[in-house]
């Protein structure tokens, strides 16, 4: 547990915000930061700290993966401060990436913070519940 709040606490620090003051917008390097980090020593998690989405669609780029490592199902969410889910992914197998999603509303151009990423993890077995994980984001919609 206090390794998951050393990393969320690195990753939040570590964000690179400019802001530009020229025309006021926000913007954050264009890189998505992955960091693995295992939850109770058997599945192991990306950490992300912010997602980069174009602005007024629906369709967006993202590296989102399953670790070949582990032993689970993954689904994968993202929800905007208020709990509004804007995405759900289907099943996510062990060594699986989604590179193209489709978000259930367009986001106008802006810096969405207090966003998060749930990962709900499932058995490969019977699909039972397992142990998941919620990671605060920043949503940089350009």
């Amino acid at each position: 547990m206090i390794v998951l709040i050393l990393v969320l606490f690195w990753l939040f620090h570590s964000c690179s915000v400019q802001e530009q003051s020229a025309d006021k917008t926000t913007t954050i390097n264009n890189t998505l930061d992955f960091i693995p980090y295992s939850e109770n020593g058997k599945i192991t998690i990306p950490g992300i700290s912010g997602l980069n989405f174009a602005a007024n669609t629906i369709n967006q780029s993202v590296n989102f993966y399953n670790p070949k490592s582990n032993n689970c199902y993954f689904q994968i969410s993202i929800c905007l401060s208020d709990d509004t889910m804007i995405y759900q992914s289907d099943l996510i197998k062990p060594n699986e990436t989604i590179k193209d999603i489709q978000l259930n509303q367009e986001l106008q151009r802006g810096l969405y913070k207090h966003c998060y990423l749930v990962y709900d993890c499932f058995s490969l077995n019977d699909k039972s519940p397992l142990n998941g994980s919620r990671i605060t984001i920043e949503i940089n919609s350009y």
